[in-house]
């Protein structure tokens, strides 16, 4: 529909307009938004209930509604009912005239006493709603959005409310709400031509020890990992990245908070720094196995994701790693110790905090084999990891370039 058709739309037109809105919107979404395969089912049956809705609003305004507010009854036979429409059941008697002016199939409900003064001309069983209706119980377990009887105009405000709720993500990164905020002060000189880099650390730097330094010459620059992997910087935005100074003095109160400097996802360079194959493969297939409950996590509106460190994500990465390098220095599990695989799942209820309920998801992940698009662990090419990278780099840059939007 283009901007000409929608320019010439007035104020009745209002209701059409907030539907044209919105399924640009779940649109947008279906094209840009990550999602797991039961979110994405349901905002495809939501873009195709607004898709008939909106048309259904577009035939009633230009074919319906003027029948309906014609003086001169058209013949009986001159206009055929349209078989494919719903119609309607109701108790009120100019409805019915109405909709059989504007040739809608339409019944009218009478109370059983009134059956010996209606004349009826045909009887028909009732379809059975199986053969055009799906009953079976949905994967995703939604609250009900609304209790009570059908004609109420509640109804369709719910209907509405849940489909804008659903559209919209909440900001991960907020953590206080909007207020005035003076500027941050200027940054100061540097002490010495030392700069620290918290970003990222080079690929083969050179292990050394440095010495203590004061908070004062620790002020550093932030830097951009640039390796075949991962996806090339714009020159622009790399050099404003590389004179951006790291000093959290700088930042906002709120900033300073160790939660606010996190990640919606592992930052791709965590299997970029790693010299061993081995290892490499672990950290491929611990994100690979955490992917699917990670996507659920944003998948649900009502829930903002956890944020978490980079080196928490390391963490949680490495924690095969981890529990093998403590059961060879000896450590002994005792009955009262959790064991790797509760561990994980602990990890995957936290994870899924808020949006457990909705999504019926194993949170069991540690068992099975971990593929990428199909493709098994020790089967990835040069060319699947260089996906995999590019695909945590985007959905890093998407959450955080949406903080910045909102």
């Amino acid at each position: 529909m283009s901007e000409s058709q929608t320019a010439s739309w007035g104020g009745s037109h209002s209701l059409l307009r907030d539907f044209h809105s919105g399924l640009l919107t779940l649109l947008h979404c279906l094209e840009s938004l990550p999602f797991i395969f039961d979110r994405l089912c349901l905002t495809v049956a939501e873009t195709q209930r607004i898709a008939i809705e909106m048309r259904a609003i577009m035939d009633y305004i230009t074919i319906y509604r003027p029948r309906m507010l014609a003086t001169n009854i058209a013949p009986r036979h001159s206009i055929a009912v349209d078989r494919e429409l719903i119609g309607v059941f109701t108790t009120d008697p100019i409805i019915v005239e109405e909709f059989y002016r504007a040739k809608i199939p339409v019944w009218h409900l009478l109370k059983l006493d009134r059956l010996p003064f209606t004349r009826i001309d045909a009887y028909t069983l009732p379809l059975d709603p199986n053969q055009y209706l799906t009953l079976r119980s949905p994967r995703i377990r939604l609250q009900s959005v609304f209790i009570g009887a059908s004609d109420q105009a509640e109804k369709y405000k719910a209907f509405q409310h849940f489909t804008r709720n659903h559209m919209r993500l909440l900001n991960p990164f907020a953590l206080v709400p909007d207020q005035v905020r003076s500027d941050p002060p200027l940054p100061e000189p540097l002490p010495s031509t030392s700069r620290s880099k918290p970003y990222d650390r080079p690929i083969q730097r050179e292990k050394q020890v440095q010495p203590i330094q004061s908070p004062s010459s620790q002020m550093g620059f932030l830097s951009v990992i640039v390796h075949p992997r991962l996806p090339s910087a714009v020159l622009v935005w790399r050099a404003a990245v590389e004179v951006t100074s790291s000093d959290c003095s700088r930042c906002y109160p709120e900033a300073r908070v160790p939660e606010a400097n996190g990640y919606i996802f592992p930052r791709p360079d965590i299997f970029i720094g790693v010299q061993d194959e081995r290892k490499s493969l672990e950290l491929i297939k611990a994100w690979l196995c955490l992917r699917p409950l990670l996507l659920a996590r944003v998948s649900c509106s009502s829930y903002s994701a956890q944020l978490i460190a980079h080196q928490s994500w390391r963490v949680i990465l490495n924690l095969d790693h981890l529990m093998k390098a403590a059961r060879s220095g000896g450590a002994s599990s005792s009955r009262g110790t959790p064991t790797k695989a509760a561990k994980r799942r602990e990890q995957a209820v936290d994870f899924l905090q808020g949006c457990a309920g909705e999504l019926q998801i194993d949170a069991d992940f540690n068992v099975g084999a971990a593929a990428w698009r199909g493709i098994e662990l020790e089967k990835l090419t040069d060319d699947h990891r260089h996906e995999i990278s590019w695909e945590l780099a985007e959905l890093n840059f998407k959450f955080e370039l949406f903080a910045l939007d909102a």
